[in-house]
């Protein structure tokens, strides 16, 4: 990711978008190539159930989500041909409450019969989930709250809507539409991180378009961040590839690594005061954003050895949501580090001045903890808690929630139309610390229970 999102928009300036976008889908190929030539590298865990049943589980669970397209469809089809109102004359809360109900009024003529095809999907889905249950009944999500909504009259006095399920299917199965349902609701306002998030690889790189990007670094200095930076980036995958596989690398190994780079850094320094030579490179605004993929290979082994490590063995256990609530506002202090770079840069303009590229720095080291923080751990969270059967249900409802965020954001585009770029960066800051604040009232009211997946041997 981060290679190609240095090397991406240099072909689209040199060759155009042809080559911009068919030279990674011949590497992707390559990739798919040698993914599948690993396939026997893997733990194959048969289809449970296969055959017939696990087609028609996949047949009605796909239509299920048809729905979810139509939504995508109405806002990012058919609200692109939408025109909004003017603000002139408007605050900007007049104008957004304006734009918001022509808008809704626009999709609901326009696009009224995405929803119509959606729900014959749905029903159909419903048909075939119906037909498959009839077959060999699961204790998956959908058919447990189905019996539950079925059986409700049988439920005794002080028994919750799922505990009529118990006896039927078993109290693993029982508890998993609350658990999962507990996790999704929990996860709601993780969707606003990434309408956030999503905003360094748009409102960001706007951004570095107002910067100057031109970098003048010492020769042998600029030279040797760069052979740095390729270096620790691969230090870092490696790291994570074999952390993921229960494999550490040795601390001296690491160590070894960051001794390696400050002393090469202080050689380079050292030549660059005796020549004087300076190298001067011109980013494009789009490269930028190859800092977050260099982040996450830097900050993921950077948080385990200097944090999580030491914590851990003080005795000190940092829960997965509270990582999250973390997270969250890291998010939003990412964006008010954004917000007053933005208004220094809007001063400046106002001189004819600018300021360089290298400042937006520290709001992508903010912002690729915060993902660290939010994603990788959310994840984790997320398989653990739900149970056996229904753990791809609650992995749906996290990329869920990112579809959700990227819709959020198109609701909330046109108020760059009546704000600066600084005032619609400290509205996505409140917006932040608001979500931050419901989502560590809801993570410190979650009470969740860890479901481990079966061995061979269950």
């Amino acid at each position: 990711s981060f290679f190609s999102t240095l090397i991406t928009p240099l072909l689209y300036e040199w060759y155009g978008p042809e080559v911009a976008f068919g030279v990674p889908g011949i590497v992707m190929g390559v990739a798919t190539v040698v993914f599948w030539m690993g396939r026997n590298k893997f733990v194959h865990v048969p289809p449970h159930p296969g055959g017939r049943l696990g087609m028609m589980d996949f047949v009605a669970s796909a239509l299920f989500f048809a729905p979810v397209f139509a939504i995508i469809l109405a806002v990012f089809v058919v609200g692109g041909h939408y025109e909004p109102p003017s603000a002139e004359g408007l605050s900007g809360a007049e104008f957004y409450a304006e734009y918001l109900s022509t808008y809704l009024g626009f999709l609901a003529v326009e696009a009224w019969w995405y929803f119509v095809i959606a729900a014959v999907i749905f029903a159909v889905g419903l048909a075939i989930f119906n037909a498959r249950q009839k077959q060999k009944e699961d204790d998956g999500f959908l058919a447990v709250a189905l019996y539950s909504f079925k059986n409700r009259t049988k439920r005794k006095v002080g028994e919750g809507f799922f505990d009529v399920a118990r006896d039927h299917f078993g109290d693993e199965a029982a508890e998993g539409p609350p658990a999962v349902l507990r996790i999704a609701l929990v996860f709601s306002m993780v969707s606003v991180f990434w309408a956030l998030f999503d905003q360094h690889a748009s409102t960001w790189i706007k951004q570095a378009g107002q910067m100057d990007l031109t970098v003048s670094l010492p020769w042998h200095t600029g030279y040797f961040v760069i052979i740095a930076t390729v270096t620790l980036a691969l230090y870092g995958g490696t790291w994570l590839f074999l952390y993921v596989a229960n494999h550490k690398i040795p601390r001296t190994v690491t160590s070894g690594v960051a001794g390696l780079v400050v002393v090469g850094l202080a050689v380079a320094a050292f030549m660059d005061m005796s020549t004087g030579k300076v190298w001067e490179l011109e980013l494009l605004k789009s490269q930028i954003a190859a800092l977050n993929p260099l982040m996450v290979m830097l900050i993921i082994p950077g948080l385990n050895i200097l944090v999580y490590g030491p914590l851990t063995r003080r005795g000190v256990e940092i829960r997965p949501l509270q990582k999250m609530t973390v997270g969250m506002f890291t998010a939003a202090a990412a964006f008010a580090c954004a917000a007053i770079l933005q208004s220094k840069i809007e001063a400046l303009a106002e001189t004819g001045e600018q300021i360089t590229v290298f400042w937006q720095v520290g709001q992508y080291v903010i912002m690729t903890t915060a993902e660290v923080l939010v994603s990788v751990t959310g994840l984790e969270f997320a398989y653990t808690q739900a149970p056996r059967a229904m753990k791809s249900t609650i992995m749906g409802f996290w990329l869920l929630g990112v579809t959700f965020g990227n819709v959020l954001v198109a609701f909330l585009a046109p108020m760059e139309s009546i704000l600066t770029l600084s005032e619609f960066f400290w509205f996505f800051t409140v917006l932040m610390v608001v979500a931050s604040g419901l989502f560590m009232w809801m993570a410190h009211m979650y009470k969740g229970k860890s479901y481990l997946q079966a061995t061979a041997a269950e």
